[in-house]
């Protein structure tokens, strides 16, 4: 290179343009140095930053499927459970329409105890103003318990 194209590259930099030849060479080629290890150092950092980055996207990216598994068994779970409750609510169904005539019309079914009176009871159906009726039949009173359900 020639001494003013070398003093031209040292003033695009704001370094020192005076001196010899020698002199601007040395200046220049350390100058030149310095940007070239200051490049590599970025494309480096620039480098494990993406690797980092990627790093870190992998892991959420498996957090994310982590937790969208768990999600999916915990759905999966409550609708087994739902069925299971279901089935149960429909076996019992089933069971007190095979061992009751159930009616027609919408009425208030007395389904007794299995445990009272050893279950001697008989399943009948009654209004609620009989049921409500309580009658003193000599020393001790009629009591009665009301459970309500509505199935539609």
């Amino acid at each position: 290179m020639k001494v003013v194209e070398l003093r031209s590259e040292l003033d695009a930099r704001m370094l020192n343009s005076k001196g010899l030849k020698s002199q601007l060479i040395a200046r220049l080629t350390k100058i030149l140095k310095n940007e070239q290890e200051k490049e590599e150092s970025e494309k480096a950092a620039s480098a494990e930053s993406l690797e980092t980055d990627e790093a870190k996207k992998q892991e959420e990216e498996e957090k994310r499927k982590e937790e969208e598994r768990k999600k999916k068994e915990e759905e999966e779970r409550k609708k087994e459970e739902e069925e299971q409750k279901k089935k149960a609510e429909e076996r019992e169904r089933n069971l007190l329409e095979k061992r009751y005539t159930l009616p027609d019309q919408p009425m208030i079914v007395v389904h007794p105890s299995r445990t009272a009176k050893s279950g001697k009871f008989d399943c009948t159906t009654m209004s609620l103003s009989v049921l409500l009726d309580y009658r003193q039949v000599g020393e001790s009173v009629l009591c009665v318990v009301l459970n309500i359900y509505v199935v539609q």
